[in-house]
């Protein structure tokens, strides 16, 4: 299957493989051969390429100050040039770097929902981390939890929240409620309204009113809710709408 390129989306890969070329002589003068870049491409120079693009740099290519960091759609372009460079080539991406460039997410796929009650489909649910507001990333909540954990034996249960985990997280979030009620008063909530499901209730309103973002539908299959006997049959669930939604979600 040819792939056709727009005049302007080549003219950018072209100008995003000449920063390549230019840093892998700097860093990795032995992935260039006769002037080319060596395909297919070494993960361990493409992952320190795009570590490098992900920095906003001046005219000289020292880090502006203060560090900023690029938007995440910018190095994503950088991931786009690199395979339009094997494709161009024909030469096939190695299963390594493909693993480095579609890894950005953590995936989590659920034996059955509320949608799909037989597992038919376990379309996988994608999470995004936020280094720029850690107090809400899930990538980092999740690391803490594993880390502080230590190593769980003697217990049948192999989940990694252990056992009960829907009875100890509920009492949890009433006791911690309740040393701030005060607080959650102020802002008109009350802190029996709050239980295990307002995290779902609450992300799920937050995207479907928030302008530009995620189409409610993608919302609804994200959060594993049933659209109905007719919209069930023709609408499933897709890896770029779920992806739009995770990245919403996580800020």
């Amino acid at each position: 299957m040819l792939l056709r390129y727009g005049s302007k989306t080549r003219y950018q890969y072209e100008r995003t493989l000449m920063r390549l070329k230019a840093w892998l002589l700097r860093e990795h003068p032995g992935c260039i051969t006769n002037g080319e870049v060596d395909l297919p491409l070494d993960p361990v120079a493409c992952k320190g390429f795009l570590a490098y693009e992900c920095v906003k740099r001046g005219p000289s290519g020292a880090e502006v100050e203060p560090q900023q960091f690029k938007s995440y759609s910018t190095v994503n372009a950088c991931k786009s040039a690199i395979k339009f460079m094997h494709k161009e080539s024909n030469v096939r991406v190695s299963d390594e770097l493909e693993t480095l460039l579609a890894g950005d997410a953590l995936v989590v796929q659920y034996a059955f929902t509320k949608n799909d009650q037989v597992g038919k489909n376990c379309t996988p649910r994608h999470i995004f981390a936020n280094p720029g507001n850690p107090a809400i990333c899930p990538i980092l909540s999740l690391a803490v939890l594993i880390f502080t954990r230590g190593t769980q034996r003697g217990r049948s249960a192999n989940l990694v929240f252990g056992e009960n985990a829907g009875e100890r997280f509920s009492a949890w979030l009433s006791k911690t409620c309740e040393l701030h009620s005060v607080e959650m008063s102020s802002f008109g909530v009350l802190v029996k309204d709050i239980g295990t499901h307002s995290f779902r209730k609450g992300v799920a309103s937050e995207l479907s009113n928030t302008p530009g973002g995620p189409e409610a539908v993608n919302v609804w299959l994200r959060a594993g809710w049933t659209l109905g006997s007719v919209q069930g049959r023709y609408i499933f669930a897709g890896s770029g709408g779920d992806q739009f939604v995770g990245r919403a979600a996580a800020g």
